[in-house]
């Protein structure tokens, strides 16, 4: 046997072999959190859906005549959208028919500037 290698010490490379796959296990784990993280950030600041935006409406239903006729008018308000529907009774045809739809909010804002314009 050779001297030079008889009196080298013995290297551990148990210690050794083992450190590589737990910083490479460590490296895996942070990448996974970073992505997760973008995934989050992802869902939390992307604008939501204009379908999911919709609140529940809020309504309010009166009852009127149409001058002249002898037909009856069912007036529906959104309060929530602000809108409103008039449907009337067709007894020619015993059926249900729109009459008219308003933006209430539209209408308002018009005539708060007709109104300033004065």
């Amino acid at each position: 046997m050779d001297s030079t290698n008889r009196d080298r010490p013995v290297e551990d490379r148990s210690s050794r072999d083992h450190a590589r796959p737990e910083r490479s296990g460590l490296r895996g784990l942070v990448i996974v959190n970073l992505a997760l993280l973008a995934g989050i950030a992802a869902v939390t600041l992307s604008p939501a859906a204009d379908a999911q935006a919709r609140l529940r409406g809020n309504y309010v239903v009166a009852a009127g005549d149409v001058p002249g006729t002898d037909a009856g008018v069912i007036y529906i308000v959104d309060t929530t959208t602000q809108e409103l529907v008039a449907l009337g009774w067709d007894p020619n045809q015993k059926a249900i028919s729109g009459i008219g739809y308003r933006n209430l909010q539209i209408d308002a804002a018009t005539a708060l500037r007709a109104g300033a314009g004065r």
